[in-house]
């Protein structure tokens, strides 16, 4: 029997909520994983229905504690530890796929990046060659004995080397073989005499058809003859027009997408000119990180909780299903190697997606003309219509939104650029395509705002790079590397490391790892502050300002607005039901008593 819950206060309907939601999600994966292994075909479509329903409801859940929290992000720690279950057990990684590319459009696509693939490995091979022979210093010999080699070879008869049967066929195989497989017949001219065999055919059809005619009309005449006689003898009215048909109403053609040779031109042509990516296959787990176990205690003290990247994985789950749900518009905003290539990655892997990628660095010098924007854009929206589902990054779009242009890029024509790039693309392309736009940007308060929100409305703060996320970085480093000594301190190296992104970690660690170190640490070990003094000297990275990006975030953004404008109500209603008990309790200790025993009987 379901009954109504009364909460008394926030913490408690937010806990009561994740505890459903926790056992929907775990109730999401074990059917997925049932449609996975299912072996009974006939099951599917149930299991599809249920499938869907569950989604749904999850979806409802999120919405609902989003309404309470004022935010997108929910933490479900406590709830599901009521369930008996943690937030491992609620990792959501995989979506149905409900959208498919034809097979014969899937197979062709793999042959242009194959084909693209191998021109780029031909025409490199071909430059180191001509690097390689450019270098080759130029020998040149004067020695006096080459002079008298070549007097004494000048001096000997030359070899009749005609009279040779082998060399007169390979001279005749040199000199014909060619034209003989090409059947090119202007060579042989007046040596050859050549059947016309298309004339040939005529003549022989002019002179047999006249005949074949008349054969076939005398069967005729004697077919209706004898088909007027079995009338009679049956005595039924011979009907008058026998070969006259019927006219059959044809079937209207339902309109399909054409692929034909020109669209893969197309294709092809933005392969080679980096329009379109051949990314490597990523997951949502390859996003690396733990959750913030301690955002729900934070929000219960009216404090604000950042998402940590387990969270961010749970929101970018429901992106991925929305790929193939009509057109998307997302802002990924952070620092660079933050992780939102990885996100792009997994959201185009997760779907079978095809990636396209428009670069306003790609396109320098004499390609900022209105003709050639024009024709890439128009490229590009119609091989991503065609090839759906589709996903679309917008690099540096922080850059067509310059509030003031910086001395070092007024080289670059953003003005048009950002027409073609933004305005005329976004108006080809439908509500209904399923093509999901994604712009990233990492400095974000070089630009215009509104104008930026107005085409990116649904923005994605990165999650900083904290203690957690640090020590699991490190942990697999020195896992992968087995000469580091396993008892590496690497908690004391972790709190050193906060604030780089994550991207230049891992690259770091790895320069780190050169054959002179390995040999070094084999023989002496390794002490966590040597790789801190290694990071150190890298002058090109600091640590990351993240205060300076959770300003912009808080300050001009929607989301941001709503979750400060939600933890300031809470504050306010928090210190107006204190004013409100302290109240009542000092008129319950000024009121006088009304119990007292009355003792005038006496």
């Amino acid at each position: 029997m379901v009954t109504k819950a009364h909460d008394k206060k926030l913490p408690q309907a937010v806990r009561r909520l994740s505890a459903i939601l926790g056992q929907y999600i775990i109730m999401y994966n074990q059917i997925m994983e049932c449609c996975q292994q299912n072996l009974q075909v006939q099951k599917t479509v149930w299991l599809d229905d249920i499938l869907n329903a569950v989604i749904l409801r999850i979806i409802e859940l999120k919405h609902q504690l989003e309404k309470l929290e004022g935010s997108r992000f929910q933490f479900l720690g406590y709830g599901l530890i009521e369930v008996h279950h943690t937030v491992y057990d609620i990792e959501m990684t995989e979506i149905p796929k409900q959208l498919t590319r034809p097979k014969h459009v899937q197979a062709k696509l793999v042959d242009i990046f194959t084909r693209v693939k191998e021109k780029r490995e031909e025409e490199q091979i071909a430059q180191e060659t001509a690097e390689e022979e450019k270098d080759k210093p130029v020998e040149t010999k004067h020695d006096w004995w080459d002079a008298e080699a070549n007097e004494e070879t000048s001096d000997k008869e030359p070899v009749e080397e005609e009279n040779i049967p082998e060399t007169v066929i390979d001279y005749y195989h040199k000199s014909w073989d060619l034209y003989d497989v090409w059947e090119t017949m202007d060579v042989k001219e007046r040596h050859v005499d050549i059947i016309n065999l298309e004339d040939a055919i005529m003549q022989v059809q002019l002179e047999v058809l006249p005949e074949v005619d008349e054969h076939m009309r005398k069967e005729l005449r004697k077919l209706k003859l004898a088909l007027k006689n079995d009338y009679e003898r049956n005595e039924e009215e011979m009907p008058v027009n026998l070969t006259k048909r019927s006219r059959r109403k044809r079937a209207k053609k339902t309109s399909k997408s054409e692929f034909n040779e020109k669209l893969f031109d197309m294709i092809e042509s933005l392969i080679q000119q980096g329009f379109v990516l051949e990314y490597p296959k990523k997951k949502l787990e390859d996003f690396i990180g733990d959750s913030n176990f301690g955002g729900e205690d934070l929000r219960s003290q009216t404090l604000p909780a950042l998402p940590f990247h387990f969270e961010i994985r749970q929101y970018w789950w429901e992106r991925c299903r929305d790929v193939t749900h009509g057109m998307r518009k997302i802002l990924l905003v952070g620092p660079d190697c933050s992780g939102r290539t990885n996100l792009i990655y997994a959201l185009a892997s997760i779907n079978d997606a095809v990636l396209f990628q428009l670069d306003p660095y790609n396109v320098q010098g004499g390609l900022q003309s209105a003709p050639f924007l024009k024709r890439l854009v128009n490229m590009v929206v119609t091989c991503a219509k065609a090839l759906q589902p589709s996903v679309i990054r917008i690099k540096h779009v922080e850059k067509l939104f310059y509030s003031k242009i910086p001395p070092a890029e007024a080289d670059m024509n953003l003005k048009i650029i950002k027409y073609y790039f933004i305005t005329k693309f976004m108006k080809n392309i439908s509500k209904t395509d399923n093509i999901t736009v994604i712009g990233t940007c990492t400095e974000p308060w070089l630009a215009k705002t509104s104008a930026l929100l107005q085409q990116f409305p649904d923005v994605l703060l990165m999650p900083n790079n904290g203690y957690s996320l640090v020590v699991q970085v490190l942990k697999e480093w020195v896992y992968r590397n087995k000469v580091i000594p396993a008892d590496l301190n690497v908690s004391n190296l972790a709190h050193s490391l906060q604030g780089y992104s994550f991207g230049y970690i891992q690259d770091a660690l790895d320069k780190f790892m050169s054959a002179d170190r390995i040999i070094k640490i084999a023989a002496y070990g390794l002490s966590p502050m040597e790789v801190f003094d290694f990071i150190l000297a890298d002058k090109t990275q600091t640590k990351i300002d993240y205060d300076k990006y959770l300003n912009w975030y808080n300050d001009k953004t929607a989301q941001g607005r709503k979750e400060m404008k939600h933890l300031e109500e809470q504050r306010q209603f928090q210190a107006a039901f204190e004013k409100y008990v302290t109240m009542k309790k000092k008129k319950a200790k000024s009121a006088p008593s009304s119990t007292t025993p009355s003792y005038t009987g006496l």
